[in-house]
């Protein structure tokens, strides 16, 4: 799922890179802030916001998530956690965030 925000990437990228931003992006209404000091270094998920420049003020933002290496077994009849209208969704907040 892919969107072109107006925004440079460096300050697209610098909006991802803030775990204080993502609740906001979030469509699943998992995400609730992370309070914590630990270092969270996965679950067996991949979710990527890949970002491609394509002017100075222009940056096309795709999402992809891939859930099929996910480690917590109680979990898995609830994936995928986000369907595509949420993706476009998430993709939506960040331009509104951004503008």
């Amino acid at each position: 799922m892919s969107r072109v925000i107006d925004a440079p990437a460096a300050r697209v990228f610098a909006f991802l890179a803030d775990p204080a931003n993502h609740p906001a992006l979030d469509t699943s209404g998992t995400l609730h802030g992370y309070a914590g000091t630990a270092v969270i270094t996965g679950a067996g998920h991949t979710y990527v916001w890949r970002l491609r420049p394509l002017s100075a003020n222009r940056t096309e933002v795709t999402q992809i998530h891939d859930w099929s290496r996910f480690t917590h077994v109680e979990m898995l009849p609830h994936l995928p956690v986000v369907n595509r209208d949420q993706l476009r969704a998430s993709l939506d907040l960040l331009a509104d965030a951004l503008t």
